[in-house]
């Protein structure tokens, strides 16, 4: 279903998603599809009624559980889930009826903010802002009801770049809140604020409280050294990824990220070789972890290894970001042409300095300096 409306298939996706809504008519996922369905059909009223309706449900009609199609806002959630520690969502102890209702309502808000996005892209700013609004008054009965809940609305607003409303919210319900939802919401806001050295201290604060509270959580750790690795706060970084390995040394985020940094210092470069090859061994040779293990050959002085693992990555999942090393690997070659072209696909994938961890921003200008002729030419 979930390809088939990436594909724009509307009418063999309203064939298919009707036989769903026969089998699991009230299921989390099908609600969300039939919403995303009726949008791109344009009965925007219908897809916000819809999720409106499914938000206010009772409990005596509870959806059935999320099935393996979760919407990209979800997805990219969920990306800051990974690596939770067994037994860390239960740091705040929920029925399972009160967590099928937080799940229902965010799904709601999740799936109208999607949305609004959606239109966004497709050049329907009105109707975006009446799905973003729809998002946010889903959340606000939501909170209302559920005031442990509150982080979702932060969540929420920071995304939408209401950072100061999402840090007075955030600050005040934090520590009522089950710790998976204050990842989200923190995770949107220092990504947000690292460059605003008085927002930026706000919320490393409640991360820190938070990390003194939850025994330490893996989770917390590895956003902490993302958010010291944005500030290029380095020595600290390194000190949550080594303090996350010290407590699971298979660890194939901080695996990956201390190698990242390593690699980038030029220091420590046969460490930094060790612990991505250990992440490789246990994860396999995915486009995330070879695009480190390229950076490490790139610190040795190893181009043409670098440009090969990357070729094998961009196989795999192209991306900006690769194609950028890419184009740093050919560079270091006199492979300039190439170089130029591996930079301008990354350009169109997306890729921007901001992108990139600070410490290889000023490598992005150097890239682009060089190869600017070559690239306007292409």
């Amino acid at each position: 279903m979930t390809f088939l409306l990436d594909q724009s298939q509307t009418a063999e996706a309203e064939v298919w998603l009707g036989q769903l809504e026969k089998l699991v008519p009230d299921d989390m996922s099908v609600v969300a599809l039939r919403a995303r369905l009726w949008t791109m059909q344009g009965r925007y009223d219908d897809a916000l009624k819809l999720l409106e309706d499914f938000a206010n449900q009772t409990d005596e009609k509870s959806p059935g559980q999320p099935s393996d199609a979760p919407s990209p806002q979800q997805q990219s959630e969920k990306k800051v889930a990974d690596g939770t520690p067994s037994g860390e969502a239960g740091s705040q102890t929920l029925s399972e009826e009160e967590r099928l209702q937080q799940v229902r309502w965010a799904l709601a808000g999740d799936t109208a903010e999607y949305l609004a996005g959606y239109l966004t892209r497709n050049g329907k700013p009105e109707e975006a802002k009446r799905f973003v609004a729809a998002a946010e008054a889903i959340y606000r009965r939501f909170v209302d009801k559920n005031p442990e809940a509150a982080v979702l609305l932060a969540a929420f607003l920071a995304r939408h770049d209401r950072v100061p409303e999402s840090l007075d919210l955030l600050e005040k319900n934090w520590q009522n809140a089950d710790l998976a939802l204050v990842r989200v919401a923190t995770t949107v806001i220092m990504g947000r604020v690292y460059q605003d050295r008085a927002a930026a201290d706000r919320v490393e604060k409640i991360v820190l409280a938070a990390l003194q509270k939850h025994d330490r959580p893996l989770s917390l750790l590895l956003l902490l050294g993302d958010f010291y690795g944005l500030q290029e706060r380095i020595r600290e970084s390194e000190q949550a990824y080594r303090e996350v390995l010290k407590r699971d040394p298979k660890n194939i985020v901080a695996l990956n990220n201390l190698a990242a940094v390593l690699a980038l210092q030029k220091t420590n470069v046969d460490e930094a070789e060790r612990l991505i090859k250990t992440a490789i061994n246990i994860a396999g040779p995915v486009a995330n972890l070879l695009d480190t293990y390229a950076m490490v050959l790139m610190a040795q002085g190893k181009p043409q290894q670098a440009a090969a693992v990357l070729q094998e990555a961009l196989d795999d999942q192209p991306s900006g970001i690769l194609y950028f090393h890419a184009a740093q690997a050919l560079a270091q070659l006199g492979k300039n042409k190439e170089a130029a072209e591996a930079f301008q696909a990354g350009v169109k994938l997306g890729l921007k300095k901001e992108s990139l961890h600070p410490l290889e921003r000023s490598h992005f200008d150097e890239l682009a300096r060089k190869l600017g002729p070559l690239v306007a030419a292409s």
